[in-house]
């Protein structure tokens, strides 16, 4: 009996490496929606653009944002409110990220690692002295 579920787990371990499945995920095409474009803004922007997580196409409103995600042509969503800036500061700021639900795992992982990079984000600038307080994609 255990040499029998020694070599399924080997078998599923070995398909898992033959059909190159992984729970990791590089280059997910995000579009990032950028209502306004203060300084705050573009810089949480840039952090999707130069993760090897993500490939952020820029969007200038949620409305141009859903025909790429109704098309499949991107992942998720990663939405920058217009008054991004403004809640930051006083520590109401919220970054949604809504990802296809066609995978239930892929889309876990997706928001999972767009929460690390804001919440990455918040701590370099707590780092600097700001004083905001990221978690689980609120700031």
């Amino acid at each position: 009996m255990k040499r029998t579920a020694l070599m399924v787990s080997l078998l599923i371990f070995c398909g898992m490496f033959d059909f190159d499945l992984s729970l990791d995920v590089s280059h997910v095409p995000v579009a990032a929606i950028l209502d306004e474009a203060s300084p705050d803004e573009v810089e949480l922007a840039s952090v999707f653009e130069l993760s090897p997580y993500f490939h952020a196409r820029f969007v200038p409103s949620m409305e141009l944002g859903r025909g790429p995600i109704l098309d499949r042509e991107v992942d998720g969503i990663i939405r920058i409110r217009p008054d991004f800036s403004r809640r930051l500061r006083i520590g109401d700021a919220v970054v949604p990220v809504m990802a296809q639900g066609g995978d239930a795992d892929r889309t876990r992982i997706i928001r999972n690692y767009a929460e690390g990079a804001v919440g990455q984000w918040a701590a370099r600038l707590n780092a600097e002295g700001e004083d905001y307080l990221c978690w689980s994609g609120r700031c």
